[in-house]
């Protein structure tokens, strides 16, 4: 859920980005004697990019770390999955001695 929520962030950021750009260079080509509007439009475009640069690492390591749990789960399973089968096979032996003790008496007698 909250890699949705990030993705959904992240793609919402971009398209911020992208029309602060567009808008930028609209401004640049339009309108020379208009530096009052261009700098506002490039202190715009330089924060959206820092939020979506910021944004996009908190992404990144949310993956990470994401990835780093399922690979601790990944390992904790196949020890679980280790430990019944070493289980199963003891518990195994101990009722096959119990058996094979029980018919050496019924034979012994």
């Amino acid at each position: 859920m909250a890699t949705l929520k990030f993705q959904t962030s992240l793609n919402q950021l971009e398209q911020t980005l992208q029309k602060h750009t567009d808008q930028l260079n609209k401004l640049n080509a339009t309108q020379k004697h208009r530096t009052d509007k261009i700098q506002e439009a490039e202190a715009q475009l330089k924060e959206t990019q820092a939020k979506f640069n910021e944004l996009q690492n908190d992404f990144n390591e949310l993956g990470l770390e994401f990835l780093q749990e399922l690979n601790d789960f990944e390992d904790n399973r196949i020890k679980d999955i280790c430990e019944s089968v070493q289980n199963y096979l003891f518990k195994a032996g101990i009722i096959e001695k119990q058996i094979l003790g029980i018919w050496q008496s019924y034979f012994s007698t």
